[in-house]
């Protein structure tokens, strides 16, 4: 809403307060203790890859693949945009040597953009299918990688922030690596 205000300025005014956060709090990332002033360069693309569902991380990934294979099918323009605003204020904070915390909390506004590079990967999938035996194995893919963290947000309703996806090993085994529920409201 901030930016909507004032499209041009405001963008530009939160760029800087984020580069210039002056709370320096205890984080735990990746089994290590640090103050968050102190956060690698990999923290956000380590919190995407570990709390993202795997229906979306992996066809995010393949885009570049997506993007050579596909130029007639979809707008490489756009999609590189896409690209752009998903990596852009990443790497505007390691840059600046941001101080992040509580995960993804500083940059979740880049997950509707990796969302949407994910549903294309997923539809080029479709397109890409020769057959109704394919396009039904695509299909089953995709509801698969949906139903496991939807089984995961029932199960744990009122506290699905604390989802962590099956690759890495779920709640369980982020469970003393990673700061998993900064409110405590599921302790």
């Amino acid at each position: 809403p901030y930016r909507l205000i004032a499209p041009f300025s405001h963008p530009f005014t939160a760029f800087s307060e984020i580069t210039n956060l002056s709370i320096n709090i205890k984080v735990l990332f990746n089994g290590k203790r640090m103050f968050s002033n102190e956060i690698p360069w990999n923290y956000v693309p380590v919190w995407l890859w570990v709390t993202t569902p795997l229906v979306i991380i992996i066809a995010a990934v393949l885009i570049p693949v997506v993007i050579l294979l596909a130029r007639k099918q979809f707008n490489v323009s756009y999609l590189l945009l896409i690209v752009f605003a998903t990596v852009f204020p990443w790497a505007y904070i390691v840059y600046k040597n941001s101080s992040l915390y509580d995960g993804m909390r500083q940059v979740l506004f880049i997950t509707p953009t990796i969302g949407v590079l994910a549903a294309v990967t997923w539809e080029f999938f479709f397109r890409s299918a020769k057959s109704k035996g394919m396009q039904y194995g695509v299909a089953a893919a995709l509801l698969i990688g949906i139903l496991l963290p939807l089984r995961f947000s029932f199960a744990n309703h009122p506290n699905q922030y604390v989802y962590f996806n099956e690759l890495y090993g779920g709640i369980k085994h982020a469970y003393g690596n990673f700061d998993t529920d900064y409110y405590m409201n599921s302790i």
